[in-house]
């Protein structure tokens, strides 16, 4: 319709101007999406988030399961080849899945993004599809391939455990944040004696070439002053931001570390892409 519209309004003038200006509409409205993350080859947890970009689409939540309208609708995502499309595995999308009877085949979504979880080990495939109102696909699609990580690979001497909560890149970096169980972040202990189940965090990019201020800004600044630069950047927090990266391939891992610096055995490991 948007063409069309662009047509009937430029025929008052040039002809050429009009053809010209009805493609442009055209390829403007066209709908598309990529993914944001993961990316292709990266790994992740066994529960993730993957997230997409949209252009020349909108999500109409009201408008679902009604006449298709050009340029809106919703998201399907199938989880290699709908297989791990179901309450179990895609929660709330999955559940609807499973009451219009997609489970199996997609997870239906009003938002632009969904979040697995117990996905298992090894190699998965995700793709996503604009559909519009009535469920029947527009056209416009993307996939990626990564793998899932047993993220977890290592706790510490009393089950303390850390693992990656999100994993988001930038341009020229990343923001990682991480949960904990069994273990207390203590920023006013830092340097004391070490206690059980309580001390602080250790980030390490590239085994520690990311690890300075330029890269990871007040935790690598600390990390000079402590002497543990291209080594670790130390947290207080469970989040760290790098920027300033290379594009191409990371691993980024965190370590529970107690009070004195030693680290508990504890550990996670993700890896990225900076395109």
């Amino acid at each position: 319709m948007i063409g069309i519209l662009a047509v009937g309004v430029a025929a008052c003038g040039d002809d050429n101007k009009s053809a010209d200006t009805s493609g442009a509409a055209t390829a403007a409205a066209a709908p598309q999406v990529t993914f944001a993350s993961p990316g292709d080859s990266e790994s992740v947890g066994s529960k993730f988030t993957a997230k997409v970009d949209l252009s020349g689409f909108k999500i109409d939540a009201k408008a679902v399961g009604m006449d298709p309208v050009a340029g809106e609708g919703h998201i399907h995502f199938a989880l290699d080849g709908g297989k791990y499309d179901s309450a179990k595995y895609s929660g709330a999308n999955g559940k609807l899945a499973e009451q219009l009877g997609t489970d199996g085949k997609y997870s239906p979504s009003v938002t632009p993004e969904i979040t697995y979880t117990g996905i298992p080990a090894g190699e998965h495939t995700l793709e996503v599809d604009l559909a519009n109102n009535d469920h029947s696909d527009s056209g416009a699609t993307a996939r990626v391939a990564f793998t899932v990580t047993d993220e977890q690979a290592k706790v510490g001497p009393d089950g303390e455990e850390v693992s990656f909560e999100s994993l988001e890149p930038s341009a020229d970096g990343v923001t990682a944040m991480v949960a904990l169980k069994k273990f207390t972040l203590d920023p006013k202990d830092v340097g004391k004696k070490a206690v059980a189940g309580r001390g602080h965090l250790h980030f390490e990019l590239d085994e520690g070439k990311y690890d300075s201020a330029k890269y990871s800004g007040a935790n690598g600044k600390l990390a000079e002053q402590l002497g543990t630069d291209g080594k670790y950047s130390p947290s207080v927090a469970p989040e760290i931001v790098y920027s300033n990266l290379p594009t191409g391939k990371h691993t980024l891992k965190v370590y529970l570390a107690n009070n004195d610096h030693s680290e508990n055995g504890a550990v996670a490991e993700r890896t990225f892409t900076i395109e």
